[in-house]
């Protein structure tokens, strides 16, 4: 019997699409993105698919050669069975009411889902061509496994004139798994299967973040993920080409077979092994410090000249610096500073400070990533008003992350904050229970004062190493009550740096 295999094709009024153009001066294509939908329409389609893949992906492949500038494609679908719909952004919907309000989404996960049972699936390669034969020949549950290949979009462009091309640095891999929900630990398994066989690398961000690197991008796995395939734009004389595509029959991917083979070949442990190797090279950690520095002096000078004195810019700059350094095999929010600076899309900064004084005006404000700026594309990252009266600022970069900005405290919370700290480490050191010393501190203060911080409080638990439950003990004598107290602590949970697991639920993205 035959099955569905669903989509999403977004149609914008503005382009989805690269453009291109040849630069006389230097005789070199230039390509530029154009790639930022605010509002547009999103209709759900399907192609069928018979107990071999084979078919459905062609028709795939036909569908995506037929689109045009302003459309791109996204393999989840809208929830409630809706069809097709206006779609906006988070920030424009929440401002608007009644009908327009009930008849409009946004791509958010509170919008869009991936299906249960067979569906499309992404393997998303930005740095090399070969993706399959390379994971089919690590990971046997690929081999037989229909795909279609398609190479970047830069492969389609030419000079007609001098044969002139832009080198193809990636391709796209679509390919049909027997339950589309587990997308995202599929692609998880097949990043960590590379790392586990020798074909991972680690990068450095621009404030010397380590990144993982592998021919599996890991952040595509969200259904309301933009995918960009629609035709791109060239000027004269550049000409687009049909763009090279590989079909390899087979079958559709078992996600089961594929967890029982990475269980069997002890994946999730020589993953971490590579990693650790990977980041302890003496050369990597040199090279690390320089840009480390290079970042603080820079977010240094930043906050000079925005009027703060040299020392408590200084220290700043350290601090955010500090606050991006960790391993990445750790995983959890980033905290930020309410003094460092979001670059909107349209290239103006703003310090998280101001977006502080009012948080909901700045929900669903779109621009660049937080840790990058604007060395990297200017959607990807978005703003949303925090439950906790802060800000949370999800960003695609680097494989999907998750940044907040607290409230600042006020000076007699802050002066409190740093008496309990301070009690809590001193009994520490002198031998006392790290429980029994934090608890005695905070219950020290008066309730209606704890309340205000127990956020904090519950973080400085977790990050000395306490359980859980313990935590909860904390978050209770802080003011809360116990099933407030059991919800702070598991949201908090996700923000100290805890070791990834497969299947992790993941954190929402835009795309």
């Amino acid at each position: 019997m035959g099955r569905r295999l669903y989509l999403t094709v977004f149609e914008s009024s503005t382009p989805l699409s690269k453009s291109y153009r040849y630069d006389e001066a230097t005789g070199t294509i230039e390509k530029r993105a154009s790639a930022q939908m605010s509002d547009g329409w999103a209709t759900r389609r399907f192609i069928e698919c018979g107990p071999f893949c084979t078919r459905a992906l062609e028709i795939l492949g036909q569908r995506l050669d037929g689109l045009s500038h302003l459309q791109a494609i996204g393999l989840g679908v809208m929830r409630d069975g809706v069809r097709r719909t206006p779609i906006t952004t988070l920030g424009r919907l929440a401002r608007m009411s009644g009908d327009s309000a009930s008849s409009t989404l946004a791509r958010s996960l509170q919008h869009f889902t991936f299906t249960a049972g067979p569906g499309l699936v992404l393997i998303d390669n930005d740095g090399g061509t070969g993706t399959m034969e390379r994971l089919a020949d690590i990971c046997s549950p690929l081999r037989g496994m229909a795909s279609l290949t398609r190479a970047a979009m830069s492969a389609s462009i030419i000079h007609p004139g001098t044969g002139l091309t832009m080198p193809s640095a990636g391709e796209h891999v679509y390919a049909v798994i027997d339950d589309q929900r587990r997308t995202k630990e599929v692609l998880t398994l097949l990043h960590r299967a590379c790392f586990a066989f020798g074909h991972g690398r680690i990068d450095l961000s621009k404030a010397g973040s380590f990144l993982q690197r592998s021919a599996v991008d890991v952040s595509v796995g969200s259904p309301e993920r933009l995918i960009f395939e629609g035709r791109p734009m060239a000027e004269a004389p550049l000409v687009v080409r049909e763009r090279p595509i590989s079909l390899v029959a087979g079958t559709m991917l078992d996600a089961d077979e594929l967890a029982a083979w990475a269980e069997a070949n002890h994946i999730e442990r020589r993953y971490r092994d590579a990693v650790h190797a990977l980041e302890s090279d003496p050369e990597l950690i040199e090279r690390r410090r320089a840009v480390q520095a290079a970042h603080a002096d820079e977010l240094e000078e930043r906050h000079r000249q925005a009027g703060m004195p040299s020392s408590e810019a200084r220290r700043r700059a350290r601090s955010t610096v500090q606050a991006l350094s960790r391993t990445s095999l750790k995983t959890g929010v980033i905290c930020l500073d309410p003094d460092d600076v979001f670059v909107t899309g349209d290239h103006s900064g703003v310090s998280y400070r101001t977006m502080l004084a009012d948080p909901a005006s700045w929900h669903g404000t779109i621009g660049f990533d937080p840790e990058e700026g604007e060395a990297y594309g200017h959607t990807t990252a978005i703003v949303y008003r925090g439950d906790h009266g802060g800000l949370v600022i999800h960003s695609q970069a680097h494989g999907g992350r998750t940044f907040m900005v607290d409230p600042p405290l006020s000076d007699v919370q802050l002066k409190a904050l740093k008496d309990i700290r301070r009690a809590h480490a001193r009994a520490v050191r002198e031998g006392g229970h790290g429980l029994a010393a934090l608890l005695q501190a905070v219950r020290a203060k008066p309730a209606a004062l704890t309340r205000t911080i127990a956020d904090r409080l519950v973080l400085t638990a977790l990050k000395s190493g306490l359980p859980r439950t313990a935590c909860v003990h904390v978050a209770c004598a802080s003011g809360c009550g116990a099933d407030d107290a059991r919800a702070l602590v598991e949201r908090l949970a996700r923000r100290a740096t805890i070791p990834r697991s497969l299947g992790e639920a993941h954190h929402e993205t835009t795309g």
